[in-house]
């Protein structure tokens, strides 16, 4: 059989299409396989231009390999071993995708892949962790768009980004810096941000 993935109702199974033949009829049978799925709840999935997925949440196995919260599944539905594995030490809720590929994710997490990321990270294409983003937030994150030039607006419970007084929803450049015009100030949480179309 081939390997592919099926989502119904938001929940993704990996298992092997059988394909069997009966006089000049051909059936295909999808099998699921345990062994393959991840060994958590897959919260959502983003996908990416060459039509591989991301998908993320509380996992931390996907075919038998060790990917913590975060892995990216090949259009074949397949585990992308290139993918390494980013090993979030907590559950991942937010994700948005720039557009040279990298990753940012969000939510309770307070490293990744041993290193120290409170709350917001950014993973690179091959599944690293992008050592010069350090943004230090001092509570969750929930939602995270990424604008037309590779800004980045985050928001939630945080109210401070190393340091620096931003009372959940705060800006950064596309290489992280903030913004220091941008000071919205709310004064309870920022539950979705959703850009206009313009940017």
């Amino acid at each position: 059989g081939s390997a592919s993935k099926s989502v119904t109702n938001a929940k993704v199974e990996w298992g092997m299409t059988s394909f069997y033949t009966c006089g000049a009829s051909t059936f295909a049978v999808w099998v699921p396989q345990a062994v393959h799925l991840p060994n958590g709840t897959v919260w959502s999935m983003l996908e990416q231009p060459d039509e591989s997925i991301i998908i993320w949440w509380a996992f931390t196995t996907v075919w038998g390999y060790a990917r913590g919260r975060v892995a990216r599944i090949l259009s074949g539905g397949t585990l992308d071993t290139t993918f390494a594995n980013p090993n979030v030490n907590n559950i991942v809720y937010a994700m948005a995708l720039q557009s040279d590929g990298k990753i940012v994710v969000g939510w309770a997490f307070t490293w990744v892949n041993g290193a120290t990321r409170n709350y917001l990270a950014r993973i690179n294409t091959d599944g690293t962790l992008d050592t010069s983003f350090t943004p230090n937030l001092n509570n969750t994150v929930r939602t995270i768009a990424v604008l037309s030039d590779d800004s980045i607006l985050v928001g939630w419970q945080f109210t401070t980004s190393s340091g620096v007084l931003r009372n959940r929803m705060l800006k950064f450049t596309s290489t992280w810096g903030l913004v220091g015009s941008f000071t919205p100030n709310f004064n309870n949480t920022v539950f979705v941000i959703t850009p206009e179309p313009s940017g």
